[in-house]
């Protein structure tokens, strides 16, 4: 689908509630990755935060601060964002959501071998492959395939080589 702005293209991968739309800005978190080729202002998402995480190329530098691989970018949807590439074309992974309802506590890992670990029942998890392959239950997942976890105690994840995961916790204020 188009950027706001016009100026790309982003792939949605989980928008909620589903029947919400990005151009009426009525979600309350919305999932999605896209390539940056080149030097831009961001779409503004009035009342909103992002989490940016640059998963392919270099990286890239927003207003002043740069990001390189696998950094976590934490910035409002209302301030003006201007985003400068650090060397070529970046793809990213993105979360836009809304603070006010949603709490997020947001994690990189770097996994080399599998892991098991207890959840809150009250939260909410997502686990999305931003690197290699991961596998859940035996079914394997590849980039930018996301595991959703609600009402559960457990999650045990194999990795047979390394692997890099977005790993967020969401809990409704």
């Amino acid at each position: 689908m188009p950027w706001k702005n016009g100026k790309g293209t982003t792939t949605q991968i989980h928008i909620f509630p589903s029947e919400a739309k990005l151009e009426k800005n009525d979600f309350l978190y919305r999932f999605s990755s896209a390539p940056i080729q080149e030097d831009g202002e961001f779409s503004s998402f009035p009342n909103k935060m992002r989490l940016l995480i640059p998963i392919k190329g270099a990286g890239f530098q927003l207003n002043s601060q740069i990001y390189d691989k696998f950094e976590i970018a934490h910035f409002s949807g209302n301030e003006k964002t201007f985003c400068k590439l650090l060397k070529d074309s970046v793809l990213d992974f993105g979360v836009i959501y809304d603070a006010e309802k949603i709490k997020v506590s947001p994690k990189i890992v770097h996994l080399k071998s599998s892991i098991s670990f207890t959840l809150e029942s009250d939260a909410e998890y997502f686990v999305t492959v931003l690197s290699g392959t991961l596998f859940h239950q035996e079914h394997p997942l590849s980039e930018l395939e996301t595991l959703h976890f609600k009402n559960e105690n457990f999650c045990a994840l194999k990795v047979e080589k390394s692997v890099v995961i977005f790993f967020l916790k969401m809990e409704f204020l």
